[in-house]
């Protein structure tokens, strides 16, 4: 990851917090979906490389289905011409925090066992205790048991926790 692409990467991603943070963001579709609660706890996260290192092995892996589940990640597959991932790693991010408009509103902010899956990838974003992100890509070659024709960028993203522990006090001096 060049410098330029982790600074979008977490822009794109804060961006989207402060909206959701805000108030702003819809709670899902349909007719019944208003928009979240404004969040009173949303911090801005930060980049880190241990978490792209990570990111990295798991990319290495050029699994084609984005709905893999990696604890803590989101996986995207791009299929289209690999010299124009980069310009669409923004698309891809939107992608994933779309899910949350993609599916029925969170009853008390609450997901059921029916959207949780669904929803994982905005989840894994929106969350609060969310403080750091780490990406990294892979352009792998078709195989056997992928029959693509083309060579394919798979694109994953892991978040992690702050090592910062909040006190009481902390909080209090804000």
């Amino acid at each position: 990851m060049t410098p330029d692409l982790r600074f979008s990467i977490r822009v794109e991603h804060n961006r989207l917090r402060i909206h959701l943070a805000n108030g702003t963001h819809k709670n899902g579709n349909g007719d019944s979906a208003g928009n979240f609660p404004q969040a009173s706890d949303m911090s801005l996260v930060e980049y880190d490389c241990g978490l792209e290192k990570l990111a990295f092995n798991i990319s290495q892996l050029c699994h084609n289905d984005p709905m893999i589940k990696f604890a803590s990640g989101n996986t995207a597959v791009y299929s289209g011409n690999v010299n124009n991932f980069k310009s669409s790693i923004t698309d891809l991010i939107m992608r994933w925090w779309n899910t949350s408009i993609e599916n029925p509103p969170l009853v008390n902010l609450t997901p059921t066992q029916n959207n949780t899956e669904k929803m994982m990838p905005f989840l894994q974003m929106a969350n609060a205790n969310t403080m750091k992100v780490g990406c990294a890509y892979s352009v792998c070659d078709h195989t056997p048991q992928i029959p693509t024709r083309s060579p394919y960028v798979v694109f994953v993203c892991q978040y992690g926790e702050s090592s910062f522990k909040r006190q009481r006090s902390d909080l209090q001096a804000r």
